[in-house]
């Protein structure tokens, strides 16, 4: 066997011992898990006022013009949230009744509905990838118990939750 013939054969090997090694020593991952109180897609019923992905004749142009920051939530029972970092959490809302949403893990996406200052949500979809110690669970739980919303004219975005529990505050 020649020297080259001898060299490649020594430069294979110990690409097959590093290949191996890093996938034999690589840490797995948990599988995903889907965050808690919220329901899948097949379960989460559209507003039965309206179609999915059409907004209600209320004017939401405040909400669409805009992509929305989330800075905190406030609950009556002192189980407050604030976003670390808030930059990560975008809330949108497009014109057609579809909205999305970035988190400090994945990106989420589905309907809404806007009945004057009344709003919902509707089946929502997400990425699935596993972030320690994401927020996004608690975020996409408080969305799902927005029941309405209020804009004001220094630049927020108010959404309160279902039986005055609480709301969650959003700056452009």
């Amino acid at each position: 066997m020649s020297r080259n013939s001898k060299l490649a054969l020594a430069i294979l090997i110990l690409v097959i011992i590093i290949v191996v090694g890093f996938f034999a020593t690589r840490k797995q991952m948990p599988a995903p898990v889907a965050p808690e109180n919220i329901s899948p897609v097949t379960e989460t019923p559209a507003s039965p006022k309206m179609p999915a992905g059409t907004p209600a004749n209320g004017n939401v142009s405040g909400l669409t013009a805009y992509a929305w920051y989330w800075q905190r939530t406030a609950m009556t029972n002192d189980a407050n949230t604030n976003p670390k970092p808030p930059v990560k959490f975008i809330l949108k809302f497009g014109s057609d009744g579809h909205m999305s949403s970035s988190t400090d893990c994945n990106g989420i996406s589905g309907t809404y509905h806007v009945d004057g200052e009344k709003l919902t949500f509707g089946p929502f979809m997400s990425t699935l990838m596993y972030c320690e110690g994401s927020q996004e669970s608690i975020y996409t739980t408080q969305l799902t118990n927005v029941e309405r919303y209020e804009t004001n004219q220094d630049g927020g975005l108010t959404l309160f939750l279902k039986d005055n529990s609480g709301y969650m505050v959003f700056t452009k």
